[in-house]
């Protein structure tokens, strides 16, 4: 068995990092074509977004309460906040019924961690915490019996 020389180790190492390079580059021109179609549906997903934002601003009112017309009441409030949100530019300046207030504030009262995900995924047009408990603390609220249900079960007796 003989010995190789330096030539022909060098020549080895060569050939092992020509491989080595070719599967680098590869592995780059795949990961970079992955990143192009992966691109490519972002944009197309939120051409789509914005479409639908555009078709939902045009649904008028009366549109909308009569494809909804066999929901419960919370449920068509959420649809027509839904459509609501849809209208205004700026997220900021979107202003929320007393109905919608009332559901978000019972929300997050049960629900605090759910209705942080949901609020900051966006998935439903909730108004900020402290506009929540403003709004909680406005609505005047006492301990003890509330005196006017009292009436009303005296009433029925």
């Amino acid at each position: 068995m003989r010995k190789k020389t330096r030539e022909e180790k060098n020549i080895e190492r060569n050939k092992t990092k020509k491989i080595k390079i070719n599967e680098i580059r590869k592995k780059t021109y795949l990961l970079q074509r992955t990143v192009v179609r992966t691109k490519k549906k972002i944009t197309k997903l939120q051409d789509k977004l914005i479409n639908s934002h555009k078709n939902m601003a045009e649904c008028n009112e009366q549109f909308i309460q009569t494809k909804v017309g066999y929901l419960n009441e919370s449920q068509k409030s959420m649809v027509m906040e839904y459509f609501a949100a849809s209208r205004v530019k700026n997220s900021k300046s979107r202003r929320y019924s007393e109905n919608w207030l009332m559901l978000c504030l019972l929300f997050n009262i049960r629900f605090p961690s759910a209705y942080k995900y949901l609020r900051t995924s966006a998935l439903l047009p909730l108004p900020h915490l402290k506009i929540v408990q403003k709004h909680l603390s406005s609505i005047k609220s006492t301990c003890g019996f509330d005196q006017d249900f009292l009436r009303l079960l005296q009433k029925k007796n």
